[in-house]
């Protein structure tokens, strides 16, 4: 009897143990990684990796230090150096071109109130001209082109860009329009364009988007100043998409109700690591292979 007490006492406080070393087990934490490298490869029509290749690398915070363009068309290299302040904003866009004595720059300048005043240009070290214009207003940034007639309108609602607007010589103008879902995912960029041309029709275009539920390691270049990226190519979202939302999508459909042939749809299929941090991925054209993606990190 003492023997079988001795045995059920035992079994309750190895049971307690077990208990007690479950509700204690430290929480499995999710990784952080930060993106060094991201790399786009341009398929060619026999499925071979010979089109365009473009490198993006990153500093240690994850922001954009330079990118890399080798264009199968050309025999040179481009390159383009990003130089940063304290605040991260974007101070100064390099561009050189391996091979070719060429050097293109733009510089950054900001007001008191550290926001972004003008862009200038400047050719193989020759006198910067200003090449963009900025005025800041609650919710909206206006825009204006050296050349004068041409404007952009850049609208916020709680810091979040939500439509664009372009105005151009003889009364072209474009109303592009930014649909969030509530991880801040862009779902839709629907675009409303006139040539300003007496009977010209007006165009639409929509862009809409399809995600998965992973971190897009390089939304953080964009998200924590947005004009850094921006200015460097018109203030055009197009030259970004990879960049724009928190998750990576994996599905974009482009409709332009004017230019029909033009339509296509993009699909790109995702490899993650045990992070679930996209490591590469194929995309497709019209079901067609079109590129590859390859993401490196620290």
């Amino acid at each position: 009897m003492k023997t079988t007490l001795f045995v059920f006492a035992a079994s309750l406080l190895l049971l307690a143990c077990s208990n007690d070393n479950e509700n204690h087990q430290p929480e499995e934490q999710n990784t952080e990684l930060i993106i060094r490298k991201f790399t786009t490869v341009r398929i060619d029509s026999i499925d071979n990796p010979s089109g365009d290749r473009t490198e993006y690398s990153f500093n240690e915070d994850g922001i954009l230090a330079q990118k890399k363009i080798d264009e199968a068309s050309s025999d040179y290299t481009e390159i383009i150096y990003y130089s940063y302040n304290q605040l991260g904003q974007l101070t100064e866009s390099n561009r050189t071109f391996v091979g070719v004595n060429y050097n293109r720059n733009l510089a950054y300048f900001y007001d008191t109130a550290n926001n972004l005043d003008y862009i200038t240009e400047s050719y193989d070290g020759a006198t910067p001209v200003i090449y963009f214009e900025l005025t800041h207003q609650p919710n909206k940034i206006s825009i204006e082109y050296r050349s004068p007639g041409f404007y952009d309108y850049l609208y916020y609602s709680n810091n979040i860009l939500t439509s664009i607007d372009r105005l151009g010589d003889l009364g072209a103008h474009s109303t592009e329009n930014l649909v969030y879902d509530a991880s801040n995912n862009i779902l839709e960029r629907p675009q409303v364009m006139f040539s300003g041309f007496y009977g010209d029709p007006e165009t639409h275009v929509v862009n809409n988007y399809i995600y998965d539920e992973k971190i897009n390691p390089l939304y953080p270049s964009y998200n924590t100043n947005p004009l850094n990226l921006l200015g460097q190519y018109w203030f055009n979202l197009d030259y970004w998409k990879p960049f724009l939302s928190p998750n990576n999508f994996i599905s974009e459909i482009y409709t332009n109700t004017q230019d029909p042939d033009r339509n296509y749809t993009l699909s790109r299929t995702f490899q993650y690591n045990e992070d679930s941090y996209p490591i590469s991925a194929i995309v497709k054209k019209d079901g067609v292979l079109s590129e590859e993606l390859t993401y490196e990190y620290y």
